[in-house]
Formats: C-alpha cells, structure tokens, sequence
C-alpha cells in the first residue's frame, strides 16, 4: 500500500508553525541539545520523565495546582505517581468557556435536533451541582448514567465530576442485567436515565427496564429521569426513587459553577469492558489522567485555536467519548457533535451540514459509511485527521476508504484503560503492512509511553 505518493505532506511552513514543531522546540531548550526528528523526542521522553511532563503540564495549559514534585517512586510499575502534590478539576479546565457559540450539536436520528451553547451548558451544570449536592453527593460517590449520547448526559457528567465524585456510563440499549454486572459492581448514590431513545426510527421506552434495575441497585437515593421521547414526567411517576429532571432542578437558578480540586489521581470514570469473557471489568481512570489527554491529542495531531467541529462516532462513544471526543473537543474551545446512535446515513447527513475535523471510532463504523454513495471526498473535505482503533485494519479496507472519501485512517491504541492513546500513527505518516497478517501496523508509542511487546 505504500507504492503510491502519500495523499497529502505539510508544507514546510506547516511544518514550522506546527503544535508539534513548537512543542520540541522548547524540549530542545530543555534538554540542551536539538531533538531533531520524532525518535530523539520520544526517546528524551521517556528518559526524562520529569522534564517531559513538566513540559507537558505547561504546554497544554492545564488549570490547576502543579506541586513541586513530578514523579515519584518512577521505578515502581505499579506504584509510580507522577504529580502527588497537584491539586486539579477534570471540568474546571473543560468548562473555562462562556458565551452563545455552540458548544453541543445533537441530532437524535431524524426524531430530535438540539442546539446547546456554552452559557446554556454551564448554566444546566450549575442547577445538576446544587441539585446533586442537596442529595448528599461527595467525593468519591460514584454516580450512575443510562444515558444515550445526549446534551444532558455530557452536562450530568460534568456536574458529578465538578465535585469529585465518579462518573459511569451505560448506553440505554442495554439489557437489564448487563447494566446491573456494571453498576452493581460500584454501588452508586444517583441513577441517571432516560425515558427511552430512538434506534432506527422506533420509539424504545426505557420505564421497565428502569423500574427492574432501581430495584436491585439499593444503594441509589434516587434516580433523574431525563426526556428524550418526551414521557420522563410519566416515567418518573410510576417508579419508586424516581423524578423526572425538568421538577428536579426547578428549585435551582443557574450560579457560578464551582469545582472540587482533587488530588491528580482522584478517581474520575470507572469504564467497563464489553464483557464478552465474562463479568465486565472495571477500569479507573483519574482526573489529570483524562486531562492531560487532550493536549497529548491536540499536539499529536496538530489541533490549534483554528479547529473545527470534533464528531462523536458512536458504537464506541461510552468509551472513547467519554475520554477522547469530550476532552479534545472543549480543550479546543469545538463543538463536539452528538449523535444516537450510529447510523451511516444520518452521520454522513451531520458530517455534511457540520463539518467536522477529527473523529475516533471503530473500524466497523467507517466501513458501514464507505458503503453509502454519500461518502464521497467532497463530503469528507472537512475532516483533518480520522483515527480508528481497537482491532488493527485490513490494508484492503484503508485503500477502499481512501479511494472513496480521500482519507487515510491513522490507527490509535489506549483510551479504555489507559486515557491517552498510547500507540498511534503519527500525522504524515502511514502505517507500513505486516506481509504475513495483511493488516497495518498499529504505530509507535506516543511521547512519555515505553512500549514493550511481550
């Protein structure tokens, strides 16, 4: 696949005004000498871990309290803590931004369309804290969500997380007893849901399987219902802990937002596995774990103040939404683009109107689009960087995608467990073809990761 001229080489001014660029300009002042190509950057970064992430924490702006220490214990694995004494808010550096340019674009099928700006989202984040905070939510709680990909669900996220309890999601899809082998394992306080969802233009009503989950989840004190069919007053009613969210906040007008500052690894999301092998598995990730993500994001692929839309693709969005889209996409100041749930046409019809310019998703959900006659490369135009992960690409499903949209799919691995991608494709590279597998590779450890295959 690499015998023909790349699609596309920056200029070498491009080059030269690049994140990246002035990232290793200033690891070069550090380090004393010139790091003049990836290898000797990666190289400095993994051997100067505290020159490295001090550089990291500056570079990417992160608000809060750094501390006097870097790393500690960095021989121990597990065991190191980089920045112990650092006090910091996964939301207060997401929420830094006011004022009326959109900050959500959702569109839920062709049943719902909702347009939620940056003074609307933190003034429904205010009402969700003072609200959560009456119900007894502290640090450390852990709050539940059922939630499709929805304005309410990322401004619910951003309440709990402000006060530094914990955040886990769930599509509303699920079964019941999948939503108890996740939430059953972490005891929440609240239950956030919704009165259903559309999926392929069927109306799907949540209230059943609400009723039967809240009442093996004891330890929830209540649980917000949140409308998306239109019923969550009625939902609400019939269950037992439950009120729909238009009564619960009514008691509370917007004030300024207020943030917990936690030390760095105070826990922020419990995800889940899929759990294909067995019970999900849990893994946690911390509040300067998933900010520091959007930087090492936004430097690798080169994302400035001039970025476009960021596009949440589902099926993965509870995962490497959450993670990824969300954090990238309000770093950047972008609207981030929701949908529920993946469908090929109605995604392609919002890359159309919202031109977006990066996305992460499953290989499967690329391939569905390259089947549409509407995925031509003048309706991709907008994108600068598309990225796939979790299972490494066919060489023959790339070329078919570049030939029909004009775009190469740079593999990136982490996210789930980890927050950060840890190997990726870096931007103007291609990922060379294993001659026995077919399939491309999957990268090379981004700055600060050690890789070892074993």
């Amino acid at each position: 696949m690499n015998d023909h001229a790349p699609l596309w080489r920056p200029s070498q001014a491009e080059i030269d005004s690049s994140a990246l660029t002035a990232f290793a300009r200033q690891a070069s002042e550090i380090a004393g000498r010139e790091l003049a190509d990836y290898d000797a950057l990666h190289a400095w970064s993994v051997d100067h871990r505290e020159d490295f992430w001090s550089l990291v924490w500056e570079f990417c702006g992160v608000v809060g309290e750094r501390g006097d220490t870097v790393l500690a214990d960095g021989d121990r694995m597990p065991g190191a803590r980089f920045f112990p004494d650092a006090r910091l808010n996964f939301a207060e550096n997401l929420l830094s931004r006011s004022g009326s340019a959109d900050a959500i674009v959702f569109r839920g099928e062709d049943k719902v369309s909702r347009r939620m700006d940056w003074d609307e989202l933190r003034a429904l984040v205010s009402r969700l804290q003072q609200w959560l905070k009456d119900q007894g939510v502290k640090p450390g709680d852990r709050v539940a969500a059922m939630m499709p990909n929805m304005p309410d669900t990322v401004a619910a996220m951003l309440a709990v997380t402000s006060m530094g309890a914990i955040w886990s999601s769930c599509s509303p899809d699920f079964g019941p007893q999948g939503v108890l082998d996740r939430f059953g394992q972490i005891e929440p306080i609240v239950f956030i849901v919704s009165d259903g969802y559309w999926y392929a233009g069927k109306r799907l009503e949540n209230a059943d399987k609400i009723a039967e989950v809240l009442a093996k989840l004891p330890t929830v004190k209540k649980a917000l219902v949140v409308d998306y069919l239109g019923s969550a007053r009625d939902v609400a009613a019939g269950i037992d802990r439950a009120e729909a969210l238009e009564d619960a906040l009514s008691p509370y007008q917007a004030q300024d937002l207020s943030f917990e500052r936690l030390p760095f690894d105070h826990p922020l999301y419990i995800l889940f596995s899929s759990g294909t092998t067995g019970v999900p598995k849990a893994a946690v990730l911390s509040h300067g774990n998933v900010a520091f993500n959007a930087g090492c994001i936004a430097a690798w692929y080169d994302f400035g103040d001039d970025a476009g839309p960021i596009l949440g693709l589902a099926p993965l969005f509870h995962v490497t939404g959450l993670v990824g889209h969300i954090a990238l996409s309000w770093a950047l100041a972008a609207p981030l683009i929701l949908q529920y749930r993946f469908n090929a046409e109605t995604i392609l019809e919002a890359i159309a109107e919202y031109r977006p310019c990066f996305t992460v998703g499953a290989i499967t959900a690329f391939i569905a689009m390259m089947g549409r006659p509407e995925a031509t490369p003048e309706v991709f135009s907008s994108f600068r960087r598309i990225v796939s992960g979790g299972a490494p690409i066919p060489s023959s499903v790339l070329e078919e995608f570049r030939r029909r949209t004009g775009h190469y799919i740079h593999n990136g691995y982490g996210l789930t467990e980890t927050s950060a991608g840890i190997i990726c494709v870096p931007s103007g590279r291609e990922a060379p073809v294993d001659p026995a597998s077919g399939t491309l590779s999957i990268g090379v450890p981004v700055f600060g990761v050690h890789a070892w295959i074993a």
